[in-house]
């Protein structure tokens, strides 16, 4: 059951975001979507609106850094659907020379809750800060 729910809503969104999508698959009941950085918001938003996903809530975002590869960053978001009871991952690969704009946390959180997310970080995540700053300043 659940994995058929996945497979639509992958259909769905590879249809429907076929130039924003890098990648997708399903693996342990749950569908992994790699996107571009600069598409962040777009996907999110598609997501959130469109009526066969309802991705509404955010649930965590998790940072990994692989010092070895030439994009050593990788920002996971997770979300959920409560009307399909299905949880996805957004996957967005970073190198380090991403340019960073200066600005504060506060008109970080404003990005993140004009999107429609809320959000808390704990004081591990704060390293991320600066990254999550550079991906929702590229929409403004």
């Amino acid at each position: 059951m659940i994995l058929e729910k996945l497979q639509i809503i992958e259909k769905t969104i590879n249809s429907e975001l076929s130039s924003k999508i890098q990648n997708s698959t399903i693996k342990y009941d749950e569908l992994l979507i790699e996107i571009d950085d600069k598409d962040l918001i777009d996907v999110i938003q598609f997501l959130k609106l469109n009526d066969n996903c309802k991705f509404r809530q955010l649930i965590d975002i998790a940072g990994v850094d692989y010092p070895q590869d030439e994009k050593r960053f990788e920002l996971i978001y997770l979300f959920l659907s409560h009307e399909l009871n299905i949880r996805i991952k957004l996957l967005i690969k970073l190198s380090v020379d991403v340019v960073i704009k200066p600005f504060s946390e506060k008109s970080f959180a404003r990005s993140l809750n004009s999107s429609g997310i809320s959000f808390r970080l704990s004081e591990k995540e704060s390293n991320f800060i600066p990254i999550l700053m550079h991906l929702f300043s590229i929409h403004k």
